[in-house]
């Protein structure tokens, strides 16, 4: 595979970056969540994980925040050169790169040992049992005081906009899971770039979740993703945000 040029990557942009594979856009966000965590991230004593970075959007925001050790993931080792090789010197040092599969990271990762882990846009993959799979490995890795943060595409995000009296319904039905869905339910303008299978998530699945495995909640609600990326406003609850932290 031919990679395409190191994009360099600014602190603080507003830009959307297709992925190499066919998952989504890597998103700049500028949001409440993001701003809090990058915050937290500056100045926690402790490693540091941006789980499913893309090219590094936000993790070279943790870095430009001072964050001492930052260990960048993805499933796509492709995408971490990209990002490895935008950065100088002094930030490569603080970078640790782990490709693979964020669920596997057990394995990869000590339990107890960073202080804080950022997963976004990349959860709306997962099938149900996977996100609690996920939500459990969180915690696990999470040293006692340790952040999480999780950004997601909601029931309220394009991806479902022609799909809203299914959700309607779906809620009404009291579905634990009222955001799953095929690409024949969207016809949207990045349907090609898209997997056959998605998973939008509200605050209040994300809240569930995170409950279930022992985190206490921060903060979790609707993010107007319009204030990123017009092209996918719909009315403000685009997307959903999570706060926690792991007692």
């Amino acid at each position: 595979m031919t990679l395409p040029e190191p994009e360099v990557i600014h602190a603080g942009g507003t830009f959307a970056t297709q992925t190499l594979n066919n998952l989504g856009c890597q998103y700049n966000y500028n949001d409440e969540y993001v701003k809090a965590f990058v915050e937290y991230a500056g100045k926690a004593n402790g490693r540091i994980a941006d789980l499913g970075c893309g090219y590094g959007a936000s993790t070279k925001r943790m870095l430009d925040a001072g964050a001492a050790h930052v260990i960048a993931n993805d499933l796509s080792k492709e995408q971490l050169d990209i990002f490895y090789k935008s950065l100088d010197e002094k930030d490569r040092r603080r970078v640790e790169l782990i490709p693979g599969n964020a669920l596997e990271l057990g394995d990869k990762i000590p339990a107890n040992s960073l202080a804080g882990i950022f997963a976004a846009s990349w959860l709306n993959f997962l099938h149900p049992e996977e996100i609690q799979r996920v939500m459990k490995v969180f915690y696990d890795l999470m040293l006692p005081g340790g952040k999480l943060c999780i950004l997601t595409a909601s029931c309220y995000s394009d991806l479902m906009e022609n799909a809203q009296d299914v959700v309607s319904a779906r809620k009404a039905a009291g579905d634990t899971w009222p955001g799953l869905w095929s690409k024949k339910l969207y016809s949207g303008p990045f349907a090609h770039h898209l997997p056959e299978f998605m998973h939008c998530l509200d605050p209040d699945v994300l809240e569930r979740e995170a409950k279930a495995v022992g985190f206490k909640i921060e903060k979790a609600g609707y993010i107007d993703f319009g204030s990123v990326f017009q092209a996918l406003k719909v009315d403000g609850r685009e997307w959903a945000g999570l706060l926690a932290v792991k007692p």
